[in-house]
């Protein structure tokens, strides 16, 4: 569109969600409220503040709570929009009572987008559950709402970190480390 949504700090309350059309008197903070993760969905915006998952249309203040907990970036699939939060994979149709917890993926840093592959989401997941640096490649089945350890790309208790997602094609590209060679990049079909 003819709108550009960004996070930024007008030396005041820190960062608030604002939006331009390129123009000065079209250049204004929306929201007073703490803004990161912002992504498009179906004409409108989604984005984290104030421990919450957030979807406005632009407007100023009209910004209304879909679930309790941020969520780090995410894809829309099939009309619907999937998020990363703190350790689950959240869906949204857009609406509070669209919006819900679809499959736990534990602790993770998976930030943006993520790649989808034959209606699957490639995904880091913590088949531990411990901390953040057990992650693995995991894969999320859109249809059955479950979710798998891909594969054990680092053998023990600390995972391989997969990030940096890459679509080409029907393979994703990403980075990891199996603990022998440092990172790399590695690929799979799903």
């Amino acid at each position: 569109g003819n709108t550009a949504y960004f996070s930024a700090n007008d030396n005041g309350a820190g960062d608030k969600v604002w939006r331009s059309d390129g123009t000065l008197s079209g250049t204004y903070s929306i929201e007073n409220m703490y803004g990161f993760s912002l992504a498009p969905y179906n004409g409108k915006l989604l984005f984290s503040a104030n421990s919450g998952f957030w979807i406005t249309d632009g407007g100023i203040g009209t910004a209304q709570l879909l679930f309790g907990s941020y969520f780090y970036g995410g894809t829309d699939v099939n009309g619907d929009f999937y998020a990363i939060g703190l350790s689950s994979i959240i869906r949204t149709d857009g609406t509070q009572s669209g919006t819900r917890e679809v499959a736990q993926i534990g602790p993770t840093t998976m930030f943006g987008h993520f790649p989808v592959i034959n209606n699957k989401i490639i995904t880091a997941f913590n088949p531990s559950g411990i901390d953040r640096s057990s992650q693995e490649i995991g894969i999320f089945d859109i249809a059955g709402e479950t979710i798998s350890q891909l594969k054990e790309i680092k053998n023990g208790p600390l995972g391989s970190l997969p990030r940096s997602w890459v679509t080409i094609n029907d393979r994703v590209l990403f980075l990891a480390d199996d603990g022998v060679h440092g990172l790399e990049i590695w690929e799979t079909n799903g």
